[in-house]
């Protein structure tokens, strides 16, 4: 029996799809029954993930079409260019909701006592929210159904002199 075919075949069992299954089964039909389980677990996922693309691609067109003929800050805080952002996004489209924007907390704290000050014109509501979260000190996301605003992510720091491909050797015992 193939792994895959085995792997695949104890899953319809433990799922019930199988009752009573034959002594002998053949690896072609074991993979067979096996793809089909498989498809029915990952299709759904594959389809999920289809929607909240297409949802964060229609935000990031949303944020590049809507272009702003004028935009002025002096000394805004976060809060005031979110629901200057908020606003804008419905006065430009009155068909459309207005945008959703979410700050996370840690978002509002790394912000306090910064502020945003530009002024440009003819310009994407989304180059505005890029400007105005740099300024900042933070960024921001695309989620299905928001703009989230962020502190910026730490990556994490890897030593120069590791190699990852080959693993460092242990340390030496302590020699008493």
């Amino acid at each position: 029996m193939i792994p895959f075919a085995a792997a695949a075949l104890a899953g319809l069992l433990a799922a019930g799809q199988i009752q009573n299954p034959p002594s002998t089964i053949s690896e072609d039909e074991m993979d067979v029954q096996g793809q089909q389980f498989i498809q029915s677990l990952i299709m759904p996922a594959i389809e999920d993930m289809k929607g909240s693309l297409g949802r964060q691609m229609q935000m990031n067109q949303r944020l590049n079409h809507a272009v702003l003929s004028e935009v002025k800050f002096k000394d805004a805080s976060l809060q005031d260019v979110v629901a200057y952002l908020q606003q804008a996004s419905k006065n430009l489209d009155k068909d459309e909701t207005p945008l959703n924007i979410l700050v996370l907390p840690a978002a509002t704290q790394q912000a306090q006592g910064r502020t945003v000050t530009l002024q440009m014109t003819n310009v994407p509501l989304g180059q505005v929210l890029r400007y105005a979260t740099e300024m900042l000190g933070l960024t921001y996301r695309l989620d299905e159904y928001a703009v989230v605003i962020t502190p910026p992510q730490a990556l994490p720091q890897i030593p120069a002199s590791r190699n990852l491909a080959r693993p460092d050797p242990p340390a030496a015992p302590a020699q008493p």
